[in-house]
């Protein structure tokens, strides 16, 4: 992905982010805010407050990409880590090591980001363009003088630049959505990662779902300016801008709680199966050994299955200990409130909007 490949090796990344996205953005608009102050002064403030939250995202949009790439791979580096090859332990438990299997899982969902990106990009870009070429005349609110005036020309090819932003978003978020069901899906691969790291595994794939999660949902920014732009509007527009916040949350709600609960489901199965495997070793050693006490006098012998019998009863209670739930509550709460925090000043204006629900007001 372009993005991730211009700031892989950059050090100080958020400077690099201001120079390549947001410093041409002030350069070129730089002479419309000087030409066209004697009406932007006029605007109020909660108008400002999101403008700049919509702004803000041409930092933060190719922030959070990177920063998702980045979270794939440390997640994909992580799991490799924690795999603790079961077939030392249980002979026979699997026949592709949890490596390849893992590297095979993350480089496939990897190459497809790309061509959905692309295709969603085709989709929801004209999509959003058409919409401000209908609504023409809203735009002349923020100074923006019509057709004919090149700025407007230049503030659409900007908000298509963070609408595409904002398809990459929705590439990752069905990325991940894949790939955490692929790994759950492998079984062995959640045996192998639980078994090398316990706890640690389950929260790693946790922790992968709720960055992703957080990026995905910072496209919240984008609400106070939908309100704002929608706001005294036909009740066409303001009904397909209150669908397009409804539909993006309960988008996220699904996803996050749909992929919580896979990997908590998954993630108890293997801790069930580990357990009783490991039981069914330990009461064959167990027996072996009592066999082995009675029909030799070989010290060293028998100190090996006491080591071993120790080893299997120790993997069993730490399984025991494991926490299915990948998340922790005081996380989410922090996380939701988060990504929620920049509605609340516009609940006013939000209400205003669901207003043109009441009966009769489209017929």
């Amino acid at each position: 992905m372009w993005i991730y490949r211009l700031l892989e090796k950059k050090t100080r990344r958020p400077i690099w982010v201001f120079l390549y996205f947001v410093l041409p953005v002030i350069i070129v608009f730089l002479p419309f805010f000087i030409g066209r102050f004697d009406h932007l002064k006029t605007f109020d403030l909660q108008t400002w407050i999101s403008l700049g939250l919509a702004g803000s995202w041409t930092f933060l949009g190719p922030y959070f990409i990177y920063g998702y790439f980045e979270a794939i791979l440390t997640c994909k580096k992580d799991l490799i880590s924690y795999s603790k090859s079961l077939n030392d332990i249980i002979p026979d438990h699997y026949d592709i090591p949890v490596e390849t299997a893992v590297s095979d899982l993350y480089d496939r969902e990897s190459r497809a980001f790309s061509k959905r990106s692309k295709l969603i990009s085709c989709i929801w870009i004209p999509l959003v363009v058409g919409i401000l070429l209908i609504f023409n005349r809203r735009l002349e609110d923020f100074a923006f003088w019509g057709f004919r005036d090149i700025y407007y020309w230049i503030a659409i090819c900007y908000i298509a630049f963070l609408v595409y932003l904002t398809s990459l978003g929705f590439s990752g978020l069905l990325t991940t959505n894949r790939l955490l069901r692929n790994i759950t899906k492998e079984q062995h691969i959640m045996e192998d990662i639980m078994e090398g790291s316990f706890q640690t595994g389950v929260m790693t794939l946790g922790s992968f779902l709720v960055r992703t999660t957080l990026y995905f949902f910072s496209g919240v920014v984008f609400f106070p300016i939908l309100i704002v732009f929608a706001s005294n509007q036909s009740e066409i527009l303001s009904f397909m801008i209150i669908i397009l916040m409804v539909v993006f949350t309960i988008s996220v709600l699904v996803f996050f709680l749909s992929s919580y609960r896979t990997i908590s489901k998954s993630a108890q199965k293997g801790k069930e199966a580990l357990i009783d495997e490991f039981q069914t070793i330990y009461n064959k050693a167990m027996r072996k050994s009592l066999l082995e006490r009675d029909g030799t006098e070989d010290i060293q012998l028998l100190m090996l299955n006491e080591l071993r019998i120790s080893n299997v009863y120790w993997h069993i209670e730490k399984l025991k200990e494991i926490n299915t739930n990948p998340i922790q509550l005081s996380r989410i709460i922090v996380t939701v409130f988060t990504v929620l925090f920049p509605v609340l000043f516009f609940l006013k204006d939000l209400a205003e909007l669901l207003a043109y629900f009441t009966p009769g007001q489209f017929t």
